[in-house]
């Protein structure tokens, strides 16, 4: 073969070379847009990042979820994404990444908070796994929002433990609270007290004028209580027209007694419905732990018990569950 032969077959080599690179390029170029198009027909937001926390790759669900476009986000650091007091937290694992090579949370799907670009907190699931690049590697995150998913959680949580009419404490939360509170009173050595209310002349109400006047009397009466209390009390309804309150670090009677007087007042204030006013009361008794009773089964009975002498001794007034056989009977 001569050189002229051999330099042909050289080039048809190098067209043979370059056309099998052109073919692999277009292969690439159309596997690239197969796969975008895929990551961006996807409803969860897909973020990618190197070892160092930039970002390589976010699609558009992620651009939908956090608001900023993607040239604003690539190149730049993940943390962008985060509320300000986990970032520390992802930086350090990223950091004992580096040094170890031992992911702690690849392949786990946990909740965290996500931050969007106007600065809206966003409750996430986050899946993350990782992709072999070479010598080093690349981080993908599959992030979905629970937002509507977290407040069907709350709005069951908030049916469990509170009453859908008046939206104070329902008994549940009421039993809980109440032992918490012994507890904490036990520990530190103070003082509580449990109040048992019951409305006055709440009945007729209901029966001359119907139920929604009686609800609407209801829904005014448990705002003025819910806004009479402490901020370290609590007030819950209990049944129809019943209620209770718990009041925490209470000096002897002193605070029992204020607390019961302001109840009284804001319970005895007419209430305005379409055309009509009513005025009530409200009955209570009160017990103090540990002077009358020291479980909350006993607290509550002693309250209970000192609030029907207060409806039978002639109604809206406070009366402790120690005096009640001082109360002078009620006339024939």
């Amino acid at each position: 073969m001569n050189s002229d032969d051999t330099t042909v077959s050289s080039l048809e080599r190098q067209k043979q070379l370059l056309a099998e690179l052109s073919e692999e390029q277009a292969k690439r170029k159309i596997a690239e847009a197969r796969l975008d198009a895929i990551l961006n027909s996807v409803v969860d937001g897909i973020v990618t990042i190197d070892i160092y926390g930039t970002v390589q790759s976010y699609n558009k669900a992620a651009e939908k979820l956090f608001g900023y476009p993607v040239n604003d986000v690539i190149g730049k650091n993940v943390t962008m994404l985060m509320p300000k007091d986990t970032q520390p937290q992802h930086e350090q694992g990223l950091k004992r990444y580096r040094l170890t090579r031992q992911p702690r949370i690849l392949g786990s799907c946990v909740e965290v908070i996500a931050k969007n670009k106007s600065g809206k907190l966003i409750p996430v699931e986050l899946t993350i796994s990782r992709i072999d690049d070479g010598n080093d590697c690349l981080f993908t995150g599959i992030i979905r929002d629970i937002t509507q998913r977290k407040e069907a959680e709350e709005k069951i949580r908030q049916m469990a433990l509170h009453d859908p009419l008046t939206g104070l404490p329902n008994r549940n939360l009421f039993n809980v609270h109440l032992e918490q509170a012994i507890h904490r009173a036990k520990r530190n050595n103070t003082d509580m007290a449990l109040m048992y209310l019951d409305l006055d002349n709440f009945k007729s109400v209901n029966d001359e004028h119907g139920h929604e006047a009686g609800d609407a009397v209801l829904q005014e009466i448990s705002n003025r209580f819910g806004h009479a209390i402490r901020t370290t009390d609590l007030i819950a309804r209990v049944g129809g027209d019943e209620f209770v309150a718990v009041l925490e670090v209470i000096n002897g009677r002193d605070n029992a007694s204020i607390l019961a007087r302001r109840l009284i007042s804001a319970a005895g204030e007419a209430v305005h419905y379409i055309d009509n006013q009513y005025t009530i009361g409200v009955s209570i008794g009160i017990a103090i732990f540990p002077t009358h009773a020291e479980s909350s089964e006993e607290l509550i009975k002693a309250a209970d018990k000192a609030m029907y002498a207060v409806k039978k001794g002639g109604r809206n007034r406070y009366l402790f569950f120690d005096d009640i056989q001082k109360q002078p009977s009620p006339p024939d």
